[in-house]
């Protein structure tokens, strides 16, 4: 039989450790003890999800840079509100991602590919040369991450959470 002694002193028996023939044999737990182990799709997220949310990490912050950098810095409180929105907004974005959200998969794969289809509209209204280029490696890194998110395994591995 084991004992242990409580925080408020009282001895108190574990009902499991009473008797040794409770202890070699099946879970008595009240929710079963059919679970051995999780699935694969639910230990780890597969590397192309994992490679885009990188890049998608990245090009948030690219992006960060680039409103910075276009910001009138002679009102340094809206800069900075709104600079720290957009942060908020990308961190937001990434954590529905990681946690398998599937519309936003889908917004983020729609919004991502206009996005690089529209990208010649988009360059033709930048002037500044350093945003240009930043721009450009923003887009490489969009359409990287998007080709990622379509892969089958990203594709199939977003849409489980609803079967499962």
């Amino acid at each position: 039989m084991r004992e242990w002694v409580g925080a408020s002193g009282a001895k108190k028996l574990c009902a499991r450790g009473s008797d040794p023939a409770l202890l070699c044999g099946p879970s008595t737990s009240p929710l079963g003890g059919n679970l051995t182990t999780l699935p694969p799709f639910l230990k780890t997220r597969p590397r192309s999800v994992l490679g885009a949310l990188g890049l998608m990490a990245v090009t948030f912050v690219v992006a960060v840079v680039r409103l910075a950098l276009m910001k009138d810095w002679a009102h340094p409180v809206l800069a900075a509100l709104s600079l720290s929105f957009l942060a908020a907004l990308c961190c937001l974005w990434l954590y529905g991602l990681w946690r398998r959200t599937t519309w936003l998969w889908w917004f983020t794969v729609i919004s991502g590919i206009a996005g690089c289809l529209l990208a010649r509209i988009s360059v033709a209204r930048l002037h500044d040369s350093m945003q240009i280029s930043l721009y450009w490696v923003q887009f490489a890194m969009t359409l990287t991450a998007m080709i990622l998110l379509v892969t089958p395994v990203s594709r199939s591995w977003y849409r489980r959470r609803a079967a499962a």
